[in-house]
């Protein structure tokens, strides 16, 4: 059976891209640092568990939206998947000095588009609905996105993935929406496998609970599209003007210390040798840049 390496972590979590690299003057390998997770300024709490939810997370709600709000949902999307695409890899953009926050990114190595977009009050009024009664404090709704996952992203070189973690924000409701799919790639949750059919949404705390898809070898022409909505507490660095305080960008050494401290924790050990396992079982064989970049 394959073993993920000791702290190694998975590169969802650990996000040592080529920015970082840049940024950092070449030097990704902090193991020699003295700092702590609690010496991060300004740090989000994270696998706190659940005593301020109201509801037992996860949960699916099926047929979310109408025909008439998904077509309204639709229109922003469908703008701005009309503009070319700037490809991306592992953070760098390949245009140099473009960077739309409308254009749609290519991230080649997980063979994945991805697409911000504004979203219609309508929606938004639905959605806040549904995530704002799961907590006990305030949140707002602070990030969203389109996912598009298919081979032809990397030009078949990558089989589209998505490894455990948590998100390295302070998502403490997400809302995952399958908007398309002619495959079954199925979210695992804590390690629980949810199963989306189109128009079904997930609801789950994307920094509470380990999430993942499994290994898969995806074959020409399947896809998965998905639009993923996040609710952050007003604290939150992107409601206070500041920067993130794990950006790899801007605090590379910080975000090495996040990251080791993510990768050591016995659930993300756990939930990784699931991951390994049952891909193993499937007869998932890696293509050969798969882990590459990882």
């Amino acid at each position: 059976m394959n073993e993920m390496p000791e702290n190694v972590v998975p590169a969802e979590v650990n996000n040592v891209d080529g920015s970082l690299l840049k940024k950092s003057g070449g030097k990704i390998d902090f193991s020699d640092t003295k700092l702590k997770i609690g010496d991060i300024p300004n740090m989000h709490k994270f696998l706190t568990g659940f005593d301020r939810y109201n509801a037992k997370l996860p949960f699916i709600i099926e047929n979310f939206f109408s025909e008439e709000e998904l077509a309204l949902l639709m229109q922003p999307i469908n703008k701005g998947l009309e503009n070319k695409p700037v490809k991306q890899y592992h953070g760098e953009v390949s245009e140099e000095g473009v960077f739309d926050r409308y254009r749609p990114k290519l991230s080649t190595y997980m063979s994945r588009l991805i697409l911000e977009f504004d979203i219609p009050e309508p929606i938004q009024e639905k959605l806040d609905k549904v995530a704002h009664p799961i907590h006990k404090d305030a949140m707002t709704l602070t990030h969203w996105n389109y996912l598009d996952y298919d081979l032809k992203y990397s030009e078949g070189k990558v089989d589209p993935e998505l490894r455990p973690h948590i998100d390295a924000d302070e998502n403490l409701v997400t809302l995952n929406y399958c908007l398309d799919a002619n495959i079954d790639w199925p979210v695992y949750v804590d390690g629980v496998a949810y199963h989306l059919k189109p128009n079904d949404m997930l609801v789950f705390s994307a920094v509470n609970q380990i999430h993942w898809r499994p290994k898969r070898n995806f074959k020409e022409g399947e896809f998965v599209k998905i639009i993923s909505f996040d609710w952050c507490p007003p604290t939150s660095y992107r409601w206070q003007n500041q920067p993130n305080p794990i950006d790899p960008d801007i605090f590379p050494e910080y975000r090495w210390v996040y990251s080791r401290h993510i990768g050591s924790h016995p659930l993300m050990a756990k939930y990784y040798q699931q991951y390994l396992a049952e891909g193993e079982r499937d007869g998932v064989v890696d293509k050969p840049d798969q882990n590459k970049n990882a």
